[in-house]
């Protein structure tokens, strides 16, 4: 099934990044690494993504088992996708009043904002709403559960039943049906675990 009928088919909740607005910024962000298969997929057509590709409002990234990309923008936001991912960037660059945003529906990507960045960013999960400003974090997805990590800064992670709030070195998981789960510092198997599956491009921080 192609990348854009698989993503279509999930639902999602919102994950937050709460951040001063700056109309003036223009969101610019391209592909500057990739590791084996990557996919991009920009008006029904895939092709290997490839350093270099700037990004469009409408594509959608696909990693395989052992592919990973990272994409910067100019705004301070960089997000490391690891192996198995689905992640659709239609709102990353939202016109207007729209937030901009991802959608990731399976597997894990990290997140590193050093600045605040024009109207926000969200990341769309299928059970959860995360709240931060400029930090790191990173968040997975596998059969529709999600779970949170943060390196450095605070997110305030929501679910169906309340909220939590992570500071650094803390996690917490959701259900695939938003029961939200109470923080913990995790432990430094889990934390290496998320990090070899991400690569040293979100580790090196």
């Amino acid at each position: 099934m192609p990348i854009r009928s698989r993503l279509a088919a999930a639902s999602c909740a919102v994950l937050v990044l709460v951040t001063p607005a700056d109309a003036q910024t223009v969101e610019v962000c391209q592909v500057v690494r990739v590791t084996d298969a990557v996919v991009l997929e920009r008006g029904g057509r895939s092709v290997a993504a490839v350093p270099g590709h700037v990004l469009a409002r409408a594509d959608r990234i696909g990693t395989g088992p052992s592919g990973r990309a990272t994409l910067r923008c100019n705004t301070g936001l960089e997000m490391t996708i690891g192996p198995g991912t689905l992640i659709a960037l239609e709102r990353i660059m939202a016109p207007g009043r729209e937030r901009p945003g991802v959608d990731l529906f399976r597997g894990i990507a990290g997140f590193f904002l050093d600045r605040g960045r024009p109207g926000g960013f969200e990341v769309r999960t299928p059970s959860a709403v995360a709240a931060v400003r400029s930090t790191t974090w990173a968040v997975a997805v596998e059969d529709r559960a999600t779970a949170a990590f943060v390196s450095k800064g605070r997110v305030l992670v929501a679910g169906r039943g309340g909220a939590v709030a992570l500071d650094a070195g803390e996690g917490v998981d959701v259900t695939a049906d938003g029961v939200i789960g109470p923080p913990k510092s995790w432990g430094a198997e889990r934390i290496e675990g998320f990090a070899r599956r991400l690569g040293g491009d979100w580790t090196a921080r």
